[in-house]
C-alpha cells in the first residue's frame, strides 16, 4: 500500500510538471511559393568575367563560324574536312550600361569531348549591340558529346543544336 500510494503521487508530480498547450486562435502565417517555369531559369555555373557574370544562351554545332553564317571569309569561317565548329554563346547578365565586355581578356576556354579530350577556343565573335560573347571550337565530325571548361570552373555539360 505504500509502493502505491507513493507510486500515485510521483504520477501526480509528473502530470501537474506537464506544459499545459492552450488552444490558440492565431492562424499560422504560411510562405508562399514561387514556381519559376524551367525555360525562364538561369543556370549559373559560375561563369565570370572580369566581374561580370555570363548565361550559356546557345550552343550549336554546324559547319561554319558563326553558325547560320552564309558569307566567306573572314566575316564565316568553314569547319575544315571531317570537322564542325560548336559555337557556344554567351550573354551577359550584370554589365553595367555603357559597358564593353572584356571579351579580349578570356581565361583558358576549353571544349571537352568524350574520352577527355580538351579542345581550346579557335575563334571568337562580340557583338557590340548586344554584348554577346560567341567562341568556337574546331572539332571532330564524330563528336557527340561535349563539356565546356570556363578558366577553373568544373566541366559544364553542353546540351547542342544541329544546323
Amino acid at each position: 500500500m505504500k509502493y502505491s500510494i507513493l507510486f500515485t503521487a510521483v504520477i501526480l508530480i509528473l502530470t501537474a510538471c506537464q506544459p499545459a498547450i492552450l488552444p490558440t486562435n492565431e492562424t499560422p502565417t504560411t510562405t508562399p511559393e514561387i514556381f519559376i517555369p524551367v525555360d525562364k531559369a538561369i543556370s549559373d555555373y559560375g561563369i565570370v568575367l572580369e566581374g561580370v557574370h555570363l548565361s550559356i544562351a546557345d550552343t550549336t554545332l554546324s559547319d561554319q563560324f558563326p553558325a547560320g553564317c552564309t558569307g566567306m571569309q573572314p566575316a564565316c569561317v568553314q569547319a575544315g574536312d571531317g570537322s564542325k565548329i560548336l559555337s557556344v554563346t554567351f550573354v551577359p547578365r550584370d554589365l553595367p550600361d555603357g559597358n564593353m565586355l572584356a571579351y579580349k581578356n578570356l581565361p583558358a576556354v576549353n571544349v571537352v569531348l568524350e574520352g577527355d579530350t580538351s579542345i581550346p577556343f579557335s575563334q571568337s565573335l562580340y557583338n557590340n549591340a548586344n554584348h554577346n560573347l560567341t567562341v568556337g571550337f574546331e572539332v571532330p565530325a564524330s563528336a557527340k558529346t561535349f563539356g565546356l571548361k570556363w578558366g577553373d570552373l568544373v566541366e559544364i555539360p553542353l546540351s547542342v543544336n544541329t544546323q
